[in-house]
This record gives C-alpha cells, structure tokens and sequence, in this order.
C-alpha cells in the first residue's frame, strides 16, 4: 500500500488485484481494484499453528500449497492476467506465484518486491524478474557483493495513513508512559501474521531481545502485561489486549 501511495503521488495509474478480504481497505483509499479468488486467512486458519510453529518447514510448505496455493490458483492466473490487460509493469510480492506465471504467459514487465532479505535466493540463483526490489535500509543489512545487478534497494516503505485504525487503550497508554519517562523503545513484531496464535512466537521475541539485554532491559510488555525483564517471555501470558503479534521493551542504558 504505501509503495502504491507512491507511485499515484508520482503521476501513475495504480490498480489493485487482490482477495476479497482486502478489498475494503483498497476501495477506501480511492484505488481502482480486481477481485482475485481465495482468502488465504480463511483458508489457513485451522493450520496456522502448525505453519507457523511446526519445526518441520516442509510441514508449512505442504499445509500452504495444499489448502491455499493449488486449489485458487487456476481462477487467480485467469483474473490476474485479465487485471493486467492494458498494464505496463505488474507489482508484486516475491512470495505471489500467480504473478510469476502471469508475468510468463502475457510477456508484462514484472517486478517482485521483497521487505525482507530473508527471501533473496542464493548467490548461484539470480531472481527471475528484470527487477527485484527488496524494501529495507541499507542500515538494516549492508547490501552484500554478491547479489545480482537488478536488485535494487529502496529503503523501508512507511504507511501510516490507515484512517480506521487506533491503538488499543493498553498500547496507548503504554507509549504515553515510555514517551514521558524518555526512555528508548524496542519493538519486535511479526506484523499481521497468525494474531490468534501470538504464544507460538514467544521464542521468537525472546531471540529477537535478547541482544538489547546487553544494553539492559528495564521493562518489557506483550499482549497487555507487564513483564519483568527478558526471562518473562519465555512464559505465555494472558490472551491478548494488545497488539496480539507484538512485544516491546523499555530499555535503560547502563550508565
């Protein structure tokens, strides 16, 4: 959304191909948007735990073509390649299979946007389209030597003009309180994904904080509780009133 937001301030017609779950948030910020088939939360919701807590990635792999993947894929190449029709370059996530085959089968320029470096494929495997886009800083990751001639770096893309949303009173009032004590604020988020199951990122969080203990945690909160310094989040808490993916940290630096 915010790399679109661009790109209309730019000058350019943007058009949306996506799931119906998302097509609210589009229609309400004035772009024109196609339906696609599928709704890959529905669809993976009674496997979540298993796609994104099982230790076996083969187990998500096969969870996500079984009951996403293959059984929307023949609509989703059908009304991707008729979205495209008249378009110039097709946009899109690395992880959207359907955009690939489209991108194969009519001959539109195709650029695949990656907001992690996780996704970049090997030094041996150049990524496919003639633009690769990974959206993060040169601050988070140094770009290597290695990496192929048409990967650009852009920087992390901000959008924070969703006009539905507000914090919950807990956040809320948690940043009011870190903001007044003027102390630094860690946060570590799996962003949208799995909220119902957010315990199964514990590990996560805890490896993710761990670095800033050298700095000295003071205070740490996840899902609406209070916890004392980074053992606590090794335990699972109360059902979420927070935000349900999310842990952030207070930290004092030793003086």
């Amino acid at each position: 959304m915010a790399l679109a937001w661009r790109l209309r301030e730019r000058g350019h017609t943007v058009s949306f191909a996506v799931e119906r779950n998302f097509l609210s948030t589009v229609v309400a910020l004035g772009f024109a948007v196609a339906p696609l088939t599928g709704d890959s939360a529905q669809a993976l919701r009674p496997y979540q735990r298993h796609i994104f807590a099982d230790a076996n990635a083969l187990t998500s792999l096969s969870l996500l073509l079984d009951h996403y993947v293959a059984p929307t894929l023949p609509a989703k190449i059908r009304e991707l390649r008729a979205a495209c029709e008249g378009a110039n370059l097709l946009v899109a996530a690395a992880s959207q299979l359907v955009a690939s085959i489209v991108a194969d089968l009519s001959g539109i320029r195709w650029a695949s946007v990656m907001i992690t470096p996780a996704r970049l494929p090997s030094a041996c495997i150049a990524p496919q389209p003639p633009l690769a886009v990974l959206a993060a800083s040169p601050a988070f990751l140094a770009p290597p030597p290695d990496w192929p001639p048409q990967l650009r770096m852009t920087g992390f893309c901000f959008w924070d003009a969703d006009p539905a949303w507000e914090p919950p009173p807990d956040l809320a009032a948690y940043l009011a309180a870190t903001q007044a004590s003027g102390q630094p604020l860690v946060a570590v988020t799996s962003g949208s994904v799995a909220p119902d199951i957010a315990d199964a990122f514990l590990p996560f969080y805890a490896a993710s904080l761990a670095p800033v203990a050298a700095i000295r945690v003071s205070d740490c909160c996840r899902c609406g509780q209070r916890i004392r310094g980074l053992s606590g989040l090794s335990q699972p808490s109360s059902p979420s009133r927070l935000a349900p993916s999310s842990c952030v940290a207070r930290i004092s630096p030793r003086r």
